[in-house]
């Protein structure tokens, strides 16, 4: 029995790890890649805040501003009064004077008449008509001043009327055409009629065709007559048309023109604003998360403050003078680096520091430490390996080994910067204290007198890392949020491994507010070190 229950145990015991080892394969500490959340556009729109901000700012202004560039055209209305034809469709008849109103003709008619200098079709982008009712109009007039609106609507207006009658007379000339023809016919029939011994005026007509061709042309010429009498009395009743209401201005209020005008510059900004923001966080492969730099990089984010040691016009040892090292970003970064480079003492502290995306602020951030080592008593040697961006900071010029003391202290530091045509191995290796091929004895010089050695360095995956092995054999990388991609970080972090070199940490400059993540490695995504095995053979 005893056996059988150690069995089982061991059964459930298996179990119970194969349930563990099944429940992490599926447990997961952050979203996957490449999914884009409302958490994820939330946070991008919270971290550029400013942009949008100074976008709708700039809308809001331009906005208060278009009126008083472009001032808006001033409107006149006129109202005119119409009658139609008795027996008409109201609706249908309003839409045929709208229609009619807005012909080239009548246009053309108004430019002749206030000797304009524009062109039928953009006269009528100048004024519409509306039908208020089934016999009311309104003709809106724009124009740049309120006079010329004015003087314009009115013109229309008497331009149109006196159309509107020659238009409604025109059917008047075919029936007089018409009475002219009947009246022939009528002679014509009694004549015929005569000739045959038959009397017109007989009250008791016969049955002969003469009187059947005459009764006809008489009726035909009665029908017409009445047509024409008809159509007199309608266009006598069309001619009542009027202007209702004067040409005047439409009266507008300038602080809610204003207002819609700012409220239009405000809108179009924020969107467009927030729209930028909404798609370059889409298509952008920027990262901004420490999470996301640490597992590129294959090495930690240790430390990552807010602020960026930004380069302004000035000499620069006065940017990184005591004063300006007071700043909680660049105390912060130079305290950390100083512990890093401090805790080795054999053979001799040392350290790279590579600027992957801002070298600038990495050449403040390594001028810092080297004057902050040097207050401390500390003989530094700094190798500027990054295209003399620290020298020409520094003020210095030309090659080779170059002393510079700071203003209002002391202590000094020394900054070498290899020549083009040294060999990138220049320098002594730390590891077991041999040297490295170089017959420049200042450097040996300054190498042995230093307490401590600092550099600064660039990558580019054409030149590799082996050039920084002789200066050190541990480095930090400085990365600011937002402007290396998951690319650049990784072959920065394989290309210092290769090297032999031990990639110790990042430093994350201008960090997000809205990250929560920890820069930490995860198991499966830590690099393996291969510094130690380099050392032990290069010993």
């Amino acid at each position: 029995m005893t056996a059988q229950r150690s069995a089982e145990d061991a059964d459930f015991a298996e179990t119970w790890v194969d349930d563990d080892e099944l429940a992490e394969e599926w447990t997961t500490s952050y979203p996957p890649d490449n999914l884009v959340t409302f958490r994820y556009i939330w946070a991008a729109i919270r971290r550029h805040a400013r942009l949008w901000i100074v976008v709708a700012l700039a809308g809001l202004v331009a906005g208060l501003a278009l009126p008083a560039v472009l001032p808006p055209a001033s409107s006149s209305s006129v109202k005119l009064l119409l009658t139609h034809r008795q027996g008409d469709d109201p609706v249908r008849a309003m839409a045929t004077d709208v229609n009619l109103l807005q012909t080239n003709t009548v246009a053309q008619r108004v430019i002749n008449e206030l000797g304009l200098s524009v062109a039928p079709d953009e006269l009528l982008d100048a004024y519409t008509a509306t039908a208020l009712t089934d016999r009311v109009m309104e003709i809106v007039a724009t124009a740049p001043t309120s006079e010329q609106a004015t003087e314009l609507a009115g013109t229309v207006a008497e331009v149109y009327l006196p159309f509107r009658d020659q238009q409604v007379a025109l059917p008047l000339e075919s029936l007089r055409e018409e009475l002219s023809s009947a009246q022939t016919a009528v002679q014509e029939a009694r004549a015929a009629l005569v000739a045959a011994g038959e009397n017109p005026d007989d009250s008791d007509p016969s049955s002969s065709p003469e009187w059947t061709t005459y009764t006809r042309a008489v009726e035909g010429e009665l029908f017409i007559e009445q047509q024409i009498l008809d159509h007199n009395a309608q266009a006598t009743r069309m001619r009542s048309s009027r202007v209702l209401d004067a040409a005047v201005p439409i009266p507008r209020s300038e602080r809610m023109a204003m207002a819609i005008s700012a409220a239009s510059g405000l809108i179009a900004g924020l969107s467009l604003g927030l729209g930028f923001v909404v798609v370059r966080a889409l298509i952008s492969d920027r990262l901004w998360i420490r999470r996301d730099i640490a597992r590129a990089l294959g090495a930690p984010v240790r430390l990552s403050v807010r602020g960026v040691p930004r380069w302004i016009w000035r000499i620069f040892p006065q940017y990184v003078g005591r004063s300006r090292m007071r700043r909680p970003a660049l105390r912060l970064v130079t305290q950390r680096l100083r512990a890093i480079v401090l805790r080795r003492s054999s053979p001799k502290p040392a350290l790279v520091i590579v600027g992957v995306d801002n070298v600038r602020a990495s050449a403040c951030i390594v001028a810092s430490l080297a004057l902050t080592l040097a207050d401390k008593g500390k003989r530094v040697l700094v190798a500027d390996l990054s295209g003399g961006v620290l020298a020409k900071g520094l003020g210095l010029s030309g090659e080779g080994t170059h002393e510079a003391r700071l203003r209002n202290t002391e202590a000094g530091f020394t900054v070498h910067v290899p020549s083009p045509d040294d060999a990138p191995l220049l320098g002594r290796r730390l590891q077991g204290g041999s040297r490295a091929p170089t017959d420049d004895n200042a450097i040996d010089v300054a190498w042995t007198q230093a307490d401590v050695v600092l550099a600064l360095a660039t990558l580019s995956p054409a030149l590799g890392a082996e050039h920084l092995r002789p200066w050190s054999s541990e480095a930090v990388a400085i990365v600011t949020a937002g402007r290396s991609s998951a690319t650049l970080l990784h072959a920065t972090g394989e290309m210092i491994r290769l090297a032999g070199i031990r990639l110790d940490s990042a430093i994350l400059l201008r960090a997000d507010k809205t990250d929560d993540s920890v820069g930490l490695l995860e198991p499966d995504t830590a690099r393996v070190d291969t510094a130690p095995d380099i050392e032990a053979a290069s010993r």
